[in-house]
């Protein structure tokens, strides 16, 4: 088997306060602490070989897991495709609904994956089948959910603890080491990239506690920002990504911080992870006259 070990973070891989219609899309891609090909999926809709047939899905790079309900018709040449894709309540089924015409290119759609890990092991699988190591057993996952870590009606580190993976030193096959924080910090940043910011904010709790999770992760980001003079009642965080509508933090908040980090050690640092306006990023195609680009 390909067992894929995502004890290192509590299994929270939504928040419940995210819209449903958001979860769908590569930008609400599910957290992990293991993620793969930031844990999204391209699904192509090409036509069929004959008009009235249905049309073709293929996801790339893998199969996602989740349940693909094809009612997309082959139209003829010339007419307009139209697409509806929506997921099911449960998560578990994509339905595709609309038309696409003959010899049309395709259409993308950049979807999430339903489980983390199980897509990471299908990768790794097929990495290994495509070098010729056959796998002949399944792919499985190990989480850590937050009933079983509650000791008296309480979450509770140390059982967290005692029950995540541990592994000797003399067992491992191979290490890949990642790219310097800076240039993590830089994706996040410029790109506005969700999956990292959520992760961020997990493996926070993670260094601090040796849990990852989203109280552990603002319980620390909240000590940080009583430093820069910001007090609990001036920012009420809900997720690392801000996709959360009750997440709540005051224009004062935001100055307080960027003028302690002017002032701080990795003040460098910080400053080479925001977008510039007119050149990169999010805001690469903003405010490219004016005092904002000048500066």
């Amino acid at each position: 088997d390909v067992v894929s070990d995502e004890m290192l973070f509590l299994h929270e891989p939504h928040d419940p306060s995210w819209a449903l219609e958001n979860v769908l899309w590569s930008y609400s891609a599910p957290v992990s602490s293991l993620a793969a090909a930031e844990n999204w999926f391209q699904l192509e809709v090409l036509p069929g070989e004959t008009e009235g047939s249905a049309a073709f899905l293929r996801p790339v790079p893998v199969d996602s897991g989740l349940v693909l309900v094809n009612q997309v018709k082959t139209t003829s040449h010339g007419r307009e495709a139209w697409m509806g894709v929506d997921l099911n309540p449960e998560g578990s089924h994509v339905t595709l609904r609309g038309e696409i015409p003959l010899r049309h290119a395709g259409l993308k759609y950049n979807l999430a994956v339903r489980d983390a890990g199980v897509f990471a092991g299908r990768l790794l699988k097929l990495a290994l089948a495509q070098r010729g190591i056959a796998v002949t057993g399944e792919v499985k996952t190990r989480h850590l959910s937050a009933l079983e870590i509650l000791e008296q009606g309480k979450s509770s580190l140390d059982a967290a603890k005692r029950l995540q993976s541990a592994y000797r030193e003399e067992q491992k096959l191979a290490s890949v080491r990642t790219q310097p924080l800076s240039e993590s910090l830089k994706v996040m940043m410029k790109t506005s990239n969700n999956l990292y910011a959520e992760m961020m904010l997990r493996n926070l709790g993670a260094h601090a506690t040796g849990l990852g999770s989203v109280d552990t992760g603002v319980a620390t980001l909240e000590k940080f920002l009583e430093k820069t003079g910001n007090s609990k009642n001036s920012v009420s965080l809900n997720d690392g990504s801000g996709l959360s509508r009750k997440n709540l933090i005051t224009p004062e908040s935001v100055v307080r911080v960027l003028q302690y980090m002017d002032q701080h050690s990795h003040r460098d640092v910080f400053l080479d992870s925001l977008p510039v306006a007119g050149r990169d990023g999010t805001l690469k195609s903003r405010m490219k006259k004016g005092p904002a680009f000048e500066h």
